[in-house]
Order: structure tokens, then C-alpha cells, then sequence
């Protein structure tokens, strides 16, 4: 698919960027770097950071770093007055069309200088907002509270969110409560963002299994990502097994991807536990900034030590690096389901390997901190990889029988703040939530 229109200039919107590397920055400096061979002009507006490379396509702004995964957000989100510098300099670059890619501050701004200016804007929704809410604990009342910030400062009404779902299937329980109002402020978010977009483009189909747009169907595009071709050579794939000690033999199950709790790791470790079975020389190589390593050593820790000593993780790298990466795990390759679909290169991307990923039938994901007795449904008894022990510290080998022995004062309140609430099974949504601007 190629424009028709020769010298269209185009403005991107997006709240990670270098020196940080994931799956959205990927796309944007694909994108960027096509259009700018059709003869398009791009400008690219950022959050600064020191270590960024000097850049004429760049608008960088000024940010804070938040603590999370390396990200820094841009602040005039506080002080409506401190964008407005912002807004003239994407007006002197005379842009033909708006396009977000994030739905933080900086992404906002795309959506206010779209509406200011009159513009065309495209939403691409690399980001499953509705999957990070249920990965992770944030208060909804903090959702809230965001919410009404972004419709302040687009001009708009807060849109509703009520706890009632309509089609999503809620399980009576605190947990499933607290989920369903980050689910509803997650909806608001998307209509105060998604609302007047001219298209929305959809990286891939998974997002829409799970939830509801709030664009009417005929501006959703279902558009794959485009990769880059960075070829590589059998010499630079020798190197990186030899840099990380992976014997020429040994097969190569590879993820390219941030280590975090919403890319289904978990799911990801039962499944080359599966393939550890049919084949013990396998390697499981990660390749990708790890931002929670205490929530992955308790993963480790609940694992069996033959998984454990057949992972390499390399960190971050280079693309070149990432290239032989991709070399050295030959052309079989594994896609591996989980969870928490990503929508774009991050939560998209193939995997290459040497066996099934999910048997039918498997158990929903599990947190972290949690252990786990053997699946009765496994032939053979088989637990992460290993034979089940028959008992374990504090857990008894059968169903509890009679009634349950009391806890200390305060001991089930201390459980709840540690336990993950991920366990709780997706829930379902059937039919879209509408909301009238208007009213």
C-alpha cells in the first residue's frame, strides 16, 4: 500500500523513543525511515533524554523520568501553558496529517494539536491499554483521576465510566470489582483518544478478540507492522553463540521482546518446559530489557532447575545484534500465544523454536509468587519441566478436608496486598460500548 500523493508531511506522536528500545519505537523508525524514501517528510515528537542521537527530524520535550521501565514523560499535562510552545513549532512544520502512536502526554498532544489545527488524525493502537490494566495493579481510582486530566485539557466532557461492563463477565470478588473500574477507566481513556480519529490502525487482530473500539468499524484497519529487512551472516550468528556459550547442536527458542510480566513469560516458560521433554538440548534465549528482575527470580525460583540452567538472557541489544540473534535460531520457528497479546512489534513478533507452545486444555496463567500443585490432567506427573514432588513445605498432597484452621489478625489482609490478581481468568467481552459525545 503506497500514498498517491507526492511530499506529504507527516507528524508522529509518541512517548518512548531512543535510547529506550521497544516494539513501538521499532515501528515509528520503520515507518519513518520508509516514508522518508517515498519523498515524505516526517517530523517525530519525543520526550528528551540525554543520551538521545542528534536528530533534525526530532521535536524533542522536555521530560522527567517517571521510575518505570525507563520511560520519561513529558510534564505539561500539569501546566496546559507549556504545550502551547509545542503546538507553534508542529504548526511551522506545516504537517498534512497527525499520527499517535502512544496514548501517554506526548500522544495526547498529537490528538490536541490535531483538533487545534485542524488536521487529519490516525491512531495506530500499539498499545492493549486493557491488558496493562489487568497486568498490573494500579489504582482505578488513579485511572480516574487521569482520565478527567486528558478531558480537561482536550476540552471535553469525562466520559463515563460506570463499573457496570453490559457483556463482560465479571466474577463476584474485590479483585474482579477493582479489575472491572480499570477495565471501564480504560474504555474512557480510549474515547477521549480514539474518539475523533479519522482511522484507527490496528497492528493485529488479537486486540480486537479482546475488546471494543470506540470507532465506528469502517475506520479500524487491520495493518501488520512492517519489518525492516536486516539481513545477517552465518558468521555473525556463530559469534553470538559463541558470546553466550550456546553449542552449535543445541536448538534456539528465541524472544525478542521486553522481560515484564504483560509479555507472558510465565506462559512462555511452561511452554519450553514442553519442549524441554522432546528435546533437553533446547536453549531458551531472551533477548530484551528486563525492568522487574526480583517479580522475574521469583518466576526462576518456581521453576525446575533444568529450565532454569537452559536459559541465556542476553539484555538489551543492538539491531544487529538482535539480527543474529535471529540467525542463530535457525528457520523453524515458534509462535508462542499468551495472555496478554501485545498489539504491535513488541507483543507480535514471531519466535523461532522447536516445539508446541500451549497443549489444549492447559491451566490460565498463574502468578508469579504463587506455587502450584502438579496438573493432574499432565500424563506422567509432570511440573515445569520436572517430576511434582509428592508434598511441599506449608501444602498438603490432597483436597483440604474440614474446615479452615483461623489466620492471625491481619494475616489474609497481608496475603491480599502480595498476591497477583493476574490469576483471575480473562474475562469476556460481547458487544461494544457506546458513548455519545453529544450527551
Amino acid at each position: 500500500m503506497s500514498c498517491e500523493r507526492a511530499g506529504v508531511r507527516v507528524a508522529n506522536f509518541t512517548d518512548t523513543y531512543l535510547p529506550r528500545r521497544d516494539g513501538v519505537i521499532t515501528s515509528i523508525r520503520t515507518l519513518a525511515g520508509a516514508l522518508s524514501e517515498s519523498g515524505h517528510a516526517t517530523l517525530t515528537v519525543v520526550p528528551r533524554h540525554p543520551d538521545q542521537p542528534r536528530d533534525e527530524s526530532l521535536l524533542r520535550l522536555r521530560a522527567v523520568p517517571c521510575g518505570v521501565a525507563d520511560l520519561r514523560l513529558s510534564p505539561w499535562l500539569l501546566r496546559r501553558a507549556a504545550a502551547d510552545g509545542t503546538l507553534a513549532a508542529v504548526a511551522a512544520h506545516a504537517p498534512d496529517v497527525i499520527h499517535v502512536h502512544t496514548p501517554g502526554p506526548v500522544g495526547l498532544l498529537g490528538v490536541l494539536a490535531a483538533r487545534q489545527l485542524g488536521l487529519p488524525l490516525v491512531q495506530t493502537y500499539h498499545t492493549d491499554l486493557h491488558a496493562y490494566a489487568e497486568a498490573y495493579r494500579v489504582p482505578a481510582r488513579a485511572l480516574r483521576v487521569g482520565v478527567g486530566l486528558y478531558a480537561r485539557r482536550l476540552g471535553l466532557p469525562r466520559p463515563p465510566m460506570c463499573s457496570d461492563l453490559g457483556g463482560l463477565a465479571v466474577r463476584p470478588g474485590r479483585r474482579s470489582a477493582a479489575l472491572s473500574h480499570r477495565f471501564a477507566a480504560m474504555d474512557g481513556m480510549n474515547v477521549l483518544l480514539l474518539g475523533d480519529a479519522d482511522a484507527v490502525v490496528v497492528p493485529t487482530g488479537a486486540v480486537l478478540g479482546r475488546i471494543r473500539l470506540p470507532v465506528p468499524d469502517e475506520r479500524v484497519f487491520l495493518v501488520p507492522t512492517g519489518v525492516a529487512l536486516r539481513p545477517s551472516t552465518a558468521e555473525a550468528a556463530a559469534r553470538f553463540r559463541d558470546c553466550h556459550r550456546i553449542a552449535p547442536s543445541e536448538p534456539v527458542v528465541l524472544f525478542v521482546g521486553r522481560i515484564n510480566r504483560e509479555k507472558g513469560i510465565e506462559l512462555l516458560l511452561d511452554a519450553f518446559a514442553r519442549v524441554l521433554t522432546g528435546c533437553p538440548r533446547a536453549r531458551l534465549v531472551l533477548v530484551g530489557a528486563m525492568y522487574e528482575p526480583k517479580w522475574f527470580a521469583a518466576l526462576l525460583r518456581n521453576t525446575a532447575p533444568n529450565l532454569t540452567e537452559r536459559i541465556v538472557l542476553t539484555g538489551q541489544q543492538p539491531p544487529d545484534v538482535v539480527a543474529a540473534a535471529y540467525a542463530a535460531a535457525g528457520r523453524v520457528r515458534l509462535r508462542v500465544p499468551y495472555r496478554h497479546p501485545g498489539s504491535g512489534v513488541a507483543g507480535g513478533r514471531a519466535r523461532r523454536g522447536t516445539g508446541g507452545a500451549r497443549r489444549p486444555g492447559a491451566t490460565p496463567m498463574r502468578p508469579a509468587g504463587r506455587r502450584r500443585r502438579a496438573r493432574r490432567s499432565n500424563p506422567g506427573g509432570v511440573w515445569r519441566g520436572g517430576a511434582a514432588p509428592a508434598t511441599r513445605p506449608g501444602r498438603r498432597a490432597g483436597p483440604r478436608r474440614g474446615p479452615r484452621p483461623a489466620r492471625p489478625a491481619g494475616t489474609r489482609r497481608r496475603a491480599m496486598r502480595q498476591r497477583c490478581w493476574t490469576c483471575t481468568p480473562r474475562p469476556s467481552r460481547s458487544g461494544p460500548r457506546e458513548w455519545n459525545r453529544a450527551s
